[in-house]
């Protein structure tokens, strides 16, 4: 949807809305099956802890991941000998493919001097951030200097004093808080820590342009001159716990239908900023 919102001697003004919704939705496998893994993400010291999969019913792709073990109050279950919670099953998470996705293009003039301006928002959908993942494994994690490196009680944790019976934890901390091993060991573990809001709004591309009056031609051999700025992928807004990756850019030595992937494998995006001369005679 779009057109020209306004229109003068020295003003113009085109502006353009898209909105686009698509979801895949799996309606049935074979009979006695009503889930597939597309892709897991094995390492060999955490195997089958996340993945994506197919599952009836359900929109594709989805992201399985092991989560913290809660009580019926959502509280997270620690072991009550070291502190450190206890590893739940692999629960969906989310699907990969966004809601939808808001796409806006506008181009603003004033005489002979445009800006121009393209730009995107999409959300509904999550990804892993491998990233951070790695990042806990070797020690360089926001994640880990939390609390200054030293052991600390997981806040809103629980004891189970006996079968079904929880109660408020507020002395037993974690015992290797204060190095490397909770980190990469158990917090690390729980890839429920790394699925992702991949929500993100861009500005793609900003484009300033002037065009030099023809008055000031007429006795040249130059038939026409402008000149211009433009930035590609200028500016990107992320939710605040996303804090390593665009998650546009994936693994690329993941299967194609393995979407939700942002990791190590992928150069960085970048940015650019270009000068455009154009002259006609």
């Amino acid at each position: 949807m779009g057109g020209e919102i306004l229109k003068s001697e020295n003003w113009g003004w085109d502006a353009s809305f898209n909105f686009t919704s698509n979801e895949a939705v799996v309606k049935e496998i074979t009979e006695g099956v009503d889930e597939i893994t597309v892709s897991s993400i094995d390492y060999s010291f955490f195997p089958d802890r996340v993945g994506f999969y197919a599952v009836e019913g359900e929109a594709f792709p989805q992201i399985k991941a092991t989560t913290y073990l809660r009580d019926p109050q959502g509280r997270v279950v620690i072991n009550p000998e070291d502190g450190n919670p206890l590893v739940g099953p692999l629960n969906n998470l989310g699907k990969t493919t966004p809601d939808y996705i808001i796409g806006f293009i506008s181009r603003l003039r004033w005489k002979t001097l445009s800006l121009a301006i393209t730009m995107d928002y999409r959300t509904g959908h999550v990804y892993f951030d491998e990233g951070s993942d790695y990042a806990e494994f070797s020690g360089r994690s926001v994640a880990s200097i939390a609390y200054d490196r030293e052991n600390f009680v997981f806040p809103n944790s629980v004891i189970e004093t006996s079968p079904g019976i929880y109660e408020e934890n507020t002395s037993v901390t974690i015992t290797e808080g204060n190095n490397y091993v909770y980190w990469a060991d158990f917090y690390g573990g729980i890839k429920e820590n790394y699925i992702k809001d991949a929500s993100a709004l861009k500005v793609r591309e900003l484009a300033l342009n002037y065009a030099m009056p023809d008055k000031y031609l007429r006795n040249s051999a130059i038939h026409a001159l402008e000149i211009g700025l433009i930035a590609r992928n200028f500016f990107t807004y992320l939710p605040g716990e996303n804090l390593f990756s665009d998650p546009e850019f994936q693994n690329n030595n993941q299967p194609d239908n393995a979407i939700g992937i942002g990791g190590i494998l992928q150069p960085p995006p970048s940015k650019s900023l270009g000068l455009n001369l154009k002259i006609e005679f």
